[in-house]
Parts: structure tokens; C-alpha cells; sequence
């Protein structure tokens, strides 16, 4: 016995078919430019690079990883510690967000005694930027996250 497309179809199909915003985005005559669709689909990515592209857009859809992605284009190279104050994250929840943005290849880590200091990659630089546009101020990545972010530099209870 062969299984229907299940309870609803024909409703839901009805609606989609009705429904004038669905129909705007519908060409009403099947017809296809076979060579420049062929051209089109020929300069495609490859499946993994797409899927690749995908992941790194998704680790930038969390609004926690977005804010540290943007703190360190904004701060270079910065310290879990850092991280955390200036995102309003505990050190915990920064190093699991850090991790995420590391295993989809948009920052890197190194340690320096016993601090763990992140940057973004090439590829996280253009990650956000494709996704912040470009009507944002000046980033100030050359300069120290002091310079950049004083609330962190003024704040004389906050220490390594």
C-alpha cells in the first residue's frame, strides 16, 4: 500500500495556490532559459563549499557570537576575559561561543601564558561584513581594545 502525501495536502496545496502573494512569486507560464540556466548552475559552488559558507553563516546567527565577532573585529586580538566583560558573558558562555566561532573556521586562538587570546580570520572578517553591510563606523582593529572600548580600560575593578 502506497503512503498519500499525508493529511492536509490537498488543503494546504489549495492554499498555496489561492493565495496572491504565493501566486505573485510564481511565473505563470513554465518556461526555462536552458543555456543560461546551465551557465548559472555551472559557476555554482561546489556542495561542501556551500555547506561550508552555511555553517559559517549560521555560527554568526547567534546574537552572543555576532556581539564577540564584532568585538574583536572592533579589538584585534582579545582575551577570553576580555571577551566576556566587554559581551556581558560569563567566561563560560564566551569560550563555548569562541569555540563555535573557531570550529566554523571564523576565528583562531593562541595562548600566551595563561591567557587564551582570539582574532578573526579572513574569513570571519568577511563573513561579518557581508552580514553588518557597509553603513557602519570606522573599525579600529590596529588600535588596543582600550583605545577602542575605554569602558574596559576605565574599569578599574576589572583585572586579568
Amino acid at each position: 500500500m502506497r503512503a498519500g502525501p499525508g493529511p492536509g495536502a490537498d488543503q494546504r496545496r489549495a492554499a498555496c495556490y489561492g493565495d496572491p502573494m504565493v501566486e505573485e512569486e510564481r511565473c505563470s507560464l513554465l518556461c526555462l532559459d536552458l543555456p543560461h540556466a546551465e551557465a548559472v548552475r555551472a559557476d555554482l559552488p561546489e556542495s561542501q563549499d556551500i555547506a561550508v559558507a552555511s555553517g559559517r553563516a549560521r555560527a554568526l546567527a547567534d546574537a552572543s557570537r555576532l556581539r564577540i565577532a564584532l568585538a574583536l573585529r572592533a579589538g584585534g586580538e582579545m582575551c577570553v576575559c576580555d571577551l566576556a566583560w566587554v559581551c556581558g558573558l560569563t567566561q563560560n558562555l564566551a569560550s563555548h561561543h569562541l569555540r563555535v566561532l573557531r570550529s566554523a573556521e571564523l576565528a583562531v586562538s593562541r595562548r600566551v601564558g595563561k591567557l587564551v587570546i582570539y582574532s578573526l580570520t579572513d574569513a570571519g572578517r568577511t563573513m561579518l561584513a557581508a552580514l553588518t553591510g557597509a553603513g557602519l563606523p570606522a573599525i579600529h582593529a590596529d588600535r588596543p581594545a582600550a583605545e577602542v572600548l575605554p569602558a574596559a580600560a576605565a574599569d578599574a575593578s576589572y583585572e586579568r
